[in-house]
């Protein structure tokens, strides 16, 4: 072979190299461009229906895929319109409310369908029955019409109760459905919202009890792909080990930079449905996962000082906007008595609880809204500190007033299976009452059939948390006596002064005067405990480094996913 032969091959052959390493190079800069962001759930996805949701992973899957009119911005914790163009206009008249609204120009669901007043008059509607949304109707109890122009109308008007302090937030705050896909032949154009908040199961009107059953079980999983106008759609569930999104092509948010509801940087994410904790910190560690939304403490104190580990991630903590309690069921014999709740509290050793499961990444609670007034002294709460003396001296009264003496007393701790802190507190209350001749069971459930007992009254001590908000609270649907048995009152506690005092501050619009009010609530229920408020716990959430936009945020679930992007 002559050299000027071989020097050609030569060449050639270097340059059908050189182009199958910069294919290669390209092909890996690709495949790290648009890999999916993992995140770590311990909880499966139960629904995608909004009208039935009753867990917080449900939820926020269902924030990607639907919007509401108005929310609480990640960034900012400011109140901001999503399909609302802005927050809207409110004139008070006396009691009379009018609420004016305008949905942004361009919003649409998938298949380029645009949102109009009419969707957001079909979603309302949905919302406001209590036959379809048990847990949360009570929200929008003050709004009686809303009334548009024409069905392609942009704008439209909501009329109501003007005394209700969250009339704002909660006249936007419902994900908005699609009345074309859901409701094509008109059923719910027949019926008012006054007409809807009153029908239940017994209704003579077959036709919409017959509808209003088929929208409230249709989860939108398999069945039917959900129809959104939010920034990703989900892919079909083939398993319950991963739940995969991805970000729509076009998606007519792209053009809108108002706030983090638009910031839909992430175009793949995957759920990794891993429950077991152990598996879960050795996916991390493997580095298989990117978001881990949950880090134990007990494993924050060890990582946290691990230079290896930090190399590859970023470990940021913040302050819930929620609280731990252990809830009495007050239909129970035994637990009617004031005395044996107090016993029970004064034995509930919670600075241990504090210090040995949450690594002291929690502080202590009394009550579960912090009103800031000048005279707290005026509204002292008793802080029920783990005393012996006080559970001697309350499980005698008890026991004079029922006869039991020297019996054992037996009770029964509920928590949600699979939870260890839960089964940990219950472990430690367990052996803590067991001094005083208090024999405690545990019963473990799985997540929805330890909802359902919850609902219907059907354990006796239990244990359970709750979200709180950057907004007053309304504390209707967890303390009223008209929500025992039906909405989130699970200690099934009634009280008139109780109701008088929830109605009073959900009426007040001035802040001075309903922080009185509230604290004057908080401290009749420390007095009457049907709750025992533990703690209110810190997020400890783990990124991977190769995230940008990684940060904390007080709202649960404390990430926003979307604004994740890779570097």
């Amino acid at each position: 072979m002559s050299l000027k032969i071989w020097i050609i091959k030569f060449k050639i052959t270097f340059l059908l190299y050189s182009m199958s390493l910069l294919f290669a190079c390209d092909t890996v800069k690709e495949e790290k461009i648009n890999r999916s962001i993992k995140v770590q759930s311990k909880e499966e996805l139960k629904t995608l229906n909004p009208l039935s949701i009753s867990d917080a992973f449900s939820n926020y899957v269902c924030m990607l895929i639907y919007q509401p009119l108005l929310a609480i911005d990640y960034e900012t914790n400011e109140l901001v319109g999503v399909l609302a163009e802005s927050r809207p206009n409110i004139e008070v008249k006396g009691d009379k409310l009018q609420i004016d609204y305008t949905i942004r120009k361009d919003a649409e669901f998938d298949e380029s369908t645009p949102v109009e007043a009419k969707d957001i008059l079909f979603s309302l509607k949905l919302n406001v029955c209590p036959f379809v949304n048990p847990f949360y109707a009570s929200y929008y109890k003050f709004i009686d019409s809303l009334i548009f122009i024409n069905d392609t109308s942009k704008e439209f008007t909501i009329y109501g109760n003007g005394r209700y302090h969250l009339n704002e937030f909660a006249s936007g705050d419902y994900f908005i459905l699609s009345k074309n896909k859901l409701d094509p032949q008109g059923i719910l154009d027949n019926y008012s919202i006054r007409k809807l908040k009153t029908v239940n199961e017994d209704s003579s009107e077959k036709e919409l009890v017959e509808f209003l059953n088929k929208i409230k079980e249709h989860n939108f999983l398999n069945d039917q792909k959900p129809f959104g106008s939010g920034a990703y759609t989900i892919q079909p569930i083939e398993n319950d080990l991963s739940i995969r999104i991805h970000k729509k092509d076009n998606w007519w948010g792209n053009k809108i930079q108002s706030n983090c509801y638009f910031s839909a940087n992430a175009e793949k994410v995957e759920f990794a449905i891993i429950k077991d904790d152990i598996t879960a910190l050795n996916a991390l560690k493997a580095r298989e996962i990117d978001v881990f939304p949950n880090l134990p403490p007990k494993e924050y104190s060890k990582l946290v000082t691990d230079s290896s580990f930090l190399n590859s991630f970023y470990i940021d903590t913040v302050k819930r906007n929620a609280y731990f309690y252990i809830g009495f069921n007050l239909l129970n014999d035994n637990l009617k008595d004031i005395n044996l709740r107090k016993a029970i509290a004064f034995a509930i050793p919670v600075r241990d609880i504090i210090i040995n499961l949450e690594y002291n990444l929690a502080s202590n609670l009394n009550a579960p809204f912090k009103t800031n007034l000048e005279k707290e002294s005026e509204f002292s709460l008793n802080p029920y500190h783990f005393n012996k003396d006080s559970v001697v001296h309350y499980l005698n009264l008890f026991r004079v007033n029922n006869g039991w003496m020297d019996k054992p007393i037996n009770l029964s701790y509920s928590y949600n299976s699979g939870n260890k802190t839960r089964e940990s507190i219950g472990l430690i209350l367990k052996q803590s009452l067991a001094v005083f001749n208090v024999n405690l069971e545990l019963k473990a459930y799985e997540w929805s059939v330890y909802l359902e007992k919850l609902k219907e009254g059907d354990m006796e001590l239990f244990i359970n948390g709750a979200s709180t908000s950057t907004l007053p609270p309304d504390f209707a649907s967890s303390f009223h006596s008209e929500s025992a048995m039906m909405g989130r009152n699970y200690a099934n506690y009634k009280n008139p002064i109780a109701d008088s005092l929830i109605e009073i501050i959900n009426s007040d619009l001035n802040e001075k005067s309903r922080n009185r009010n509230i604290a004057k609530f908080q401290k009749l229920i420390n007095q009457e405990l049907p709750y025992y408020f533990l703690y209110k716990p810190k997020r400890i959430i783990v990124f991977s480094n190769k995230l940008g936009n990684a940060s904390a945020y007080e709202q649960r679930p404390n990430y926003w996913v979307p604004s994740l992007k890779w570097k």
